[in-house]
């Protein structure tokens, strides 16, 4: 089992050799991670998000602007032979009817799907199928919550959500000794309205022994349509901020994305903690098939309707905007494409692994 690890070990290292050595010489690369939104349909309606709007304005919209067709789905996803990690989010995932085709289509080692887990029953089902698929090494399973129950509620704008999202996860952990592939998170956002709430909420996750995950709010046009800035923390709240990643740098001291969330980004929230790799070999697609390097930079690639995805890597447009992403002209710091940019730096895992004998 030993020999077994450290050959993964020295495949991951060399796999993130070759990415970091292609982006350098400016040379294709294969795709590794995407994070694809089935569906803007939801029926919360957050005081964070407004992507339920989006989907209510577009869906009665001309053909381009409807949302991906199965069909669709599926030629696009076997363009992608070499994807290592797919996350699937929203809107609300499961509202997405043909989501079990959708994930069927699928060929990666890691699939990970977001859900605010009101669907418990449906929820359940689809991952008992899901960890009958073959191609899946690791099934994530990811649940937001965002604070107690009061906070939670109000949040979410639904009476009851939260107690049904804890209700979820408490099912799919008895599914999780069933098959160890699964793997399931707790995960929110930090926001003004929930700043005091993010280490309680850690302390339910630590207390159900699953995964916890925590950013920024940030404003996205693309994706969230949240232009208000009403909710976002400012400098004042850095200190505080700065004590949440310390406890959660204690408590899990392997973790690099909030080592750096803690040292990098909340001192510099203007710049790239580390030269970023959306739009090289990790890349967006929205419910309607437009491409984009992530969820949070407004540049189109193109539509996926009427390109493959190598015809929109090879254009021009593609070129500016991986130019302006290697020259750091855009910051975020989510851990969608945060992780992504860590396994593709070699020296980024030599880091982990010092940090991994401290």
């Amino acid at each position: 089992m030993k020999s077994a690890n450290n050959r993964g070990k020295l495949r991951i290292l060399g796999d993130s050799v070759s990415h970091y050595a292609k982006k350098k010489l400016g040379m294709s690369m294969p795709i590794r991670n995407l994070n694809f939104a089935i569906t803007y349909d939801c029926g919360f309606r957050c005081q964070f998000c407004n992507i339920w709007k989006t989907y209510l304005e577009e869906r009665d919209r001309p053909l381009l602007r409807q949302e991906l067709a199965l069909e669709q789905i599926q030629r696009i996803f076997a363009q992608l032979p070499d994807l290592v990690s797919v996350g699937l989010t929203g809107g609300e995932t499961f509202l997405r009817k043909d989501i079990i085709e959708v994930v069927r289509s699928i060929r990666s080692k890691k699939i990970n799907i977001s859900t605010n887990g009101q669907f418990t029953g449906k929820i359940v089902e689809s991952y008992k199928q899901i960890l009958q698929m073959p191609q899946f090494e690791e099934v994530g399973a990811s649940i937001s919550i965002d604070g107690l129950e009061q906070v939670h509620n109000t949040m979410r704008g639904i009476k009851d959500s939260y107690q049904q999202a804890i209700k979820t996860v408490k099912l799919l952990l008895e599914l999780q000794k069933q098959d160890s592939r699964l793997t399931i998170g707790i995960s929110n956002t930090i926001s003004k309205d929930n700043i005091n709430e993010i280490l309680k909420v850690y302390a339910i996750a630590k207390g159900l022994g699953v995964v916890f995950s925590t950013r920024l709010a940030q404003s996205s046009a693309i994706y969230y349509n949240n232009i208000s800035n009403k909710i976002f923390v400012d400098e004042s709240d850095i200190p505080k901020l700065k004590g949440i990643f310390d406890v959660l740098i204690k408590d899990n001291p392997k973790n690099l994305f909030f080592r750096y969330y803690r040292d990098r980004y909340l001192d510099h929230p203007e710049k790239q903690p580390i030269p970023c790799f959306s739009g090289f070999n990790s890349f967006y697609i929205d419910p309607y098939g437009i491409l984009y390097p992530c969820i949070m930079l407004s540049q189109k690639l193109g539509s996926l309707k009427e390109h493959t995805f190598r015809e929109l890597l090879d254009m021009d447009q593609a070129k500016k905007i991986q130019d302006g992403i290697a020259k750091g002209k855009c910051s975020c710091w989510t851990d969608c494409e945060a992780i992504n940019t860590i396994y593709s730096q070699p020296m980024q895992l030599v880091k982990a692994a010092v940090h991994s004998l401290r």
